[in-house]
């Protein structure tokens, strides 16, 4: 229901920081409207929100959250367009999408994140074990990619995330 081509093209982005559309909840309400696997759905969401933060795409906007509809039930579609931002050359501080109103997204934790999801009305203990285990994957595979830039960021933030975890 949001027209791509208000706000002079950027009603992609959730502006100014302000909870206003799109944002995450508004995904999160289209799974709770049309989800067949509600508790699913929303673990794949709050991940989704976690990598994104973890890789530091400051660009994860609304038109790259797609979904998938398929007899009538709604899905998450696969990630795409994940890139992280903070490695260009003049990087972008805020994210496109606030988690629980923070904008800055090397300020985002994971208490954030699970913050986020209680607005899902996602219980609190499965989204903190949602997003906890996906960092630790992402700090266990980390090592093995080609490109030492990525893997000290994503180092870094997977480490700054599950310090503040505990």
């Amino acid at each position: 229901g949001i027209d791509p081509a208000a706000n002079r093209n950027r009603a992609k982005y959730q502006s100014g920081g302000t909870p206003g559309p799109p944002s995450w909840w508004h995904a999160a309400d289209l799974l709770d409207s049309y989800a067949d696997d509600l508790p699913d759905a929303l673990r794949t969401l709050v991940r989704t929100v976690s990598f994104t933060t973890a890789i530091s795409n400051a660009d994860c906007h609304a038109k790259n959250i797609s979904f998938l509809l398929e007899g009538g039930q709604l899905a998450l579609a696969p990630l795409y367009d994940t890139v992280p931002t903070a490695l260009w050359p003049n990087p972008r501080a805020n994210a496109a999408m606030t988690v629980n109103d923070v904008a800055a997204i090397a300020a985002i934790s994971v208490d954030d994140i699970v913050t986020e999801a209680r607005r899902w009305r996602m219980p609190v203990d499965r989204a903190r074990r949602s997003v906890v285990e996906l960092l630790e994957e992402l700090r266990s595979v980390i090592g093995s990619c080609d490109h030492p830039e990525v893997a000290a960021l994503v180092t870094q933030n997977t480490e700054r995330m599950l310090a503040g975890s505990r």
